[in-house]
């Protein structure tokens, strides 16, 4: 929801989505509706998608597994099935079917340290467990 008072503009986005559109409402809302760029898929290296495996913690019992397979990411959390996301960039991944996105963050050797998962309207971060802590 967004509100412009020098161009007496205002707009109210609902989307079932993850991926968001405040670019879209800020784009309508500043008169550049017509310059606005969606994010499409990417196709990543199997080295940079490497660099995000691993096991994070969200909670002491809540594991969240990524690994990749032919070029592509996978994501399987405790007691659930493993699910493909698709890359939007080298650390942002969606996935339509569970309505989540995924964003790493890396450290300064381009790996992943973290992640933060965005699903059902909630943010939760989850740590990298290192190897002594599996």
């Amino acid at each position: 929801m967004g509100f412009n008072k020098k161009n007496q503009k205002g707009i109210v986005i609902l989307t079932n989505s993850v991926h968001e559109l405040d670019p879209v409402g800020f784009a309508y809302l500043t008169g550049n509706l017509s310059k606005i760029k969606l994010t499409k898929p990417v196709v990543l290296s199997t080295e940079s998608l490497q660099k995000l495996n691993g096991n994070f913690e969200l909670t002491p019992n809540f594991i969240m597994t990524i690994t990749d397979q032919d070029q592509q990411l996978f994501l399987q959390a405790t007691g659930q099935q493993k699910v493909l996301f698709t890359a939007l960039s080298e650390t942002e991944f969606v996935n339509k079917t569970v309505q989540a996105k995924i964003v790493f963050e890396l450290n300064k050797n381009g790996e992943a340290e973290s992640l933060t998962l965005h699903q059902g309207g909630q943010v939760m971060k989850a740590k990298k467990l290192t190897p002594e802590n599996n």
